[in-house]
């Protein structure tokens, strides 16, 4: 089977990856993101994974097909929320659509710790001239996300996935982890509810 995953800047947040995308501002436009869904449409008919932030949730979930989902991934800390929030944010939303039909394999959530910072790094200070200058990367995902999102997509090794918007590469990681481990299917909901 072909999935596609994408993480694309997100709507109202392009400006941090100007460094990283040299297109980055027209993510900032919402029928970019229209387009983006059409494509996954039509080159992934066997299923895809968007990410997206919660804001922007009612924009993009409307231009998906009626019959995709919406998930949650969950953090141990809230992010960044750019200025003091009376609600800190913990979660983001995920759309899907399709995967691999067959017996209950994953939740529509998942709970995350956040990968560990390079050694002087603050995980919350805001340098906007450093994420301009592509000196930071906002929007990483970790192992544990990236092994939930394979398993909402039913992955299987032999299977193509491509990420659309590789970033800090983490899901190429984790594929070509789980390639080499001979690993038929994920481990992470290994113990079924029948």
């Amino acid at each position: 089977m072909k999935f596609a995953f994408a993480d694309p800047p997100y709507l109202g947040r392009a400006e941090y990856y100007r460094a990283h995308h040299a297109d980055a501002m027209i993510w900032d436009d919402p029928e970019t993101h229209r387009s983006l869904i059409a494509r996954l449409q039509a080159e992934y008919p066997d299923g895809w994974v968007l990410c997206l932030q919660e804001r922007s949730l009612r924009t993009i979930l409307p231009m998906c097909p009626t019959d995709a989902r919406t998930a949650a991934w969950i953090t141990d800390r809230a992010r960044y929320a750019g200025r003091a929030v009376a609600v800190r944010r913990h979660f983001e939303p995920v759309i899907f659509w399709r995967g691999r039909g067959g017996p209950n394999r994953a939740a529509d959530f998942v709970f995350t710790g956040q990968e560990p910072m390079p050694a002087g790094t603050q995980r919350y200070a805001m340098n906007k001239s450093a994420i301009r200058a592509g000196e930071a990367f906002l929007g990483r995902k970790p192992a544990a996300f990236c092994r939930w999102v394979l398993d909402l997509l039913g992955y299987e090794r032999g299977d193509q996935v491509d990420d659309l918007f590789p970033g800090t590469g983490a899901m190429g990681r984790v594929i070509d982890g789980l390639n080499s481990t001979g690993h038929q299917t994920l481990p992470m909901f290994a113990e079924k509810v029948s």
